[in-house]
């Protein structure tokens, strides 16, 4: 919710993200494919559709913290 709110992201970029397109000792998200429901009722990843979609994002201290807590969260699961 909060990279929704905080940087614009659409929930196709949100639900793509992967591990390795984050770098928390850089503060930085690298935002470089979408999650797209097609006509059909499918999904399918894309590359965004313009240069200005795919952006690296600065995260503050605290999206850092959350997404620390999430990654320990989800490892534990």
């Amino acid at each position: 919710m909060l990279l929704a709110v905080t940087y614009r992201m659409r929930r196709g970029e949100i639900l793509r993200l992967r591990w390795k397109d984050v770098d928390l000792d850089r503060r930085t998200l690298a935002v470089t494919r979408t999650l797209e429901e097609t006509t059909a009722g499918g999904l399918v990843f894309r590359t965004p559709w313009t240069e200005r979609s795919r952006r690296a994002i600065n995260l503050p201290a605290i999206a850092v913290e959350g997404v620390r807590l999430h990654r320990t969260r989800q490892a534990l699961d």
